[in-house]
């Protein structure tokens, strides 16, 4: 199973991480609200509801004036009872972010053979999308950190 989605997000003034997402794959275009609580590097509460094309043009008005939009386009895969999502931003060219949700910090983690993990950056907040919307790391400083792990 793959699904290629398109996604902006724009994150909010407010304290408790909310976000505007539209998503976008085919000609289908979804609207979202989202509310992230984060409990550790590793976890968090997400809160996810629908809106309106015209709420979600609404709400992006609110956004943090120091930030952008934030482009990239998200491809999905079942693995081993696993939903991954693997983030591709335009602005990198070799350089994407896997993510894998997980019921618990615990839990196994499989990673398909096709793909080469270069290091863990679950705790790395530069590489988080509200840190990415405010300031985007050179590619170049990412992969020399990686060959020297």
């Amino acid at each position: 199973m793959s699904m290629r989605w398109s996604r902006r997000i724009s994150p909010l003034r407010r304290a408790s991480r909310p976000r505007v997402r539209r998503r976008q794959e085919g000609e289908k275009v979804e609207y979202f609200y989202t509310e992230k609580e984060f409990r550790t590097d590793r976890t968090c509460l997400e809160r996810e509801r629908a809106v309106t094309e015209e709420e979600y043009h609404r709400l992006l008005v609110r956004r943090r004036e120091e930030g952008v939009t934030l482009r990239k386009t998200r491809w999905c895969m079942l693995y081993a009872g696993r939903v991954l999502e693997i983030d591709v931003y335009p602005f990198w060219e070799h350089t994407a972010v896997l993510e894998i949700e997980l019921p618990d910090e615990g839990a196994p983690v499989s990673i398909p053979p096709q793909i080469r993990v270069l290091r863990e950056v679950t705790a790395d907040r530069r590489l988080k999308n509200a840190v990415l919307a405010q300031r985007i790391p050179d590619e170049r400083e990412l992969l020399a950190e990686t060959s020297e792990n």
